[in-house]
């Protein structure tokens, strides 16, 4: 009361506010300068400003008397207000449903979240199988250039060719499987001798056998490769049905290329998995005498042991196959006999 008769001015805007429109001062009252709104609308509709809000006689309903009929049309303007502000606009209902958009696809249970999800893992799938596979080629080229190493210290294998035994079998059991070795200078070229390969007799110096490296001349070694592959996970068994099923050897010299197979792999694994997969190498023309890595390895490693086995391969037969080697200093010249047709060179009724 004091400080509102202090202050002339206050009681004479009070009653510039009082005459004025609801709506208008609702607006003064949440416009104000400074000070907080809702304050000031308390303020207007509870208690002149020369009287103690706290002070101010409640009517019936509880509420406090604001003393005039414009104060009464004055707190039914603000409730009207107050209404009017609770009820959103349809902008502003837009603006919630965007919102509502937006934290569902936020929200891990709906459906912007599997995509999410989905996604995650699809990417951490691909992460982890590039991972995988850089690491199988690194380990594949280091493997390789290991066992590569190992492969320089082995002398090659052309000092297998440069011999003097002959495998033969004699005229008068002609068509049998009845082959010794002989050394080639000593025969005298009689006819009764017919030399079937050169080099020492083996498992595989048989008339089946010789016929059908002669007779696939230029598909043996795609078959022995396709496979040796199945050693890798099948092993001996499976390289033996899949030789009897693709070539057809006899059994024993079936086994002398199994144990060659299971040589190759024991040594060349590496090598032969970067030259077949990594490389793409294939098998050397004819016109080229150098090997490529898989074959090299396999010659050096392994052909020794697979040579005394067999006793008969293509080159000790004269035949030229699909890889290319040194004709003059690997390829028998000396052979009686037409593995391809079965034909004997040298006999007399031919």
């Amino acid at each position: 009361m004091q400080a509102a008769a202090a202050d002339p001015r206050s009681r004479k805007a009070w009653e510039e506010i009082s005459l004025r429109p609801a709506s208008q001062i609702l607006g003064f009252a949440r416009t104000g300068a400074g000070g907080d709104s809702r304050r000031d609308e308390t303020r207007i509709v509870g208690a002149a400003p020369d009287e103690d809000p706290e002070r101010a006689e409640p009517d019936c309903g509880g509420n406090r008397h604001t003393g005039d009929g414009a104060e009464a049309e004055l707190e039914k303007g603000w409730a009207f207000e107050m209404t009017a502000q609770k009820e959103p606009s349809g902008t502003d209902s837009e603006s919630q449903n965007t919102e509502l958009i937006e934290d569902f696809d936020d929200n891990p249970s709906g459906g912007g979240g599997f995509l999410q999800r989905l996604f995650l893992l699809l990417r951490c799938l691909f992460f982890v199988c590039a991972y995988v596979l850089i690491g199988f080629c690194a380990s594949i080229l280091i493997g390789a250039e290991v066992e590569m190493r190992s492969v320089e210290r082995v002398p090659s294998t052309a000092y297998l060719y440069n011999t003097s035994e002959v495998c033969v079998m004699e005229q008068s059991v002609k068509n049998q499987d009845y082959f010794e070795t002989r050394e080639y200078f000593s025969l005298g070229h009689e006819e009764e001798n017919i030399i079937a390969h050169c080099g020492g007799c083996g498992l595989c110096s048989t008339i089946n056998d010789m016929s059908i490296m002669a007779q696939t001349w230029a598909t043996l070694t795609k078959d022995a490769t396709y496979c040796g592959t199945k050693a890798l996970w099948g092993g001996e068994g499976a390289v033996t049905s899949c030789m009897d099923k693709r070539v057809g050897f006899t059994p024993s010299c079936t086994d002398c290329w199994v144990d060659n197979v299971m040589c190759t792999k024991r040594h060349c694994t590496f090598t032969c998995l970067k030259s077949i997969y990594l490389l793409r190498e294939r098998n050397n023309p004819v016109s080229s005498n150098k090997l490529n890595s898989c074959l090299e390895c396999d010659e050096r490693m392994c052909g020794p042991a697979f040579l005394e086995c067999s006793g008969a391969n293509r080159r000790q037969l004269g035949i030229v196959s699909d890889i290319g080697r040194n004709a003059q200093s690997e390829q028998c010249e000396k052979v009686d006999v037409d593995w391809s047709s079965g034909i004997f060179q040298n006999d007399p009724l031919v």
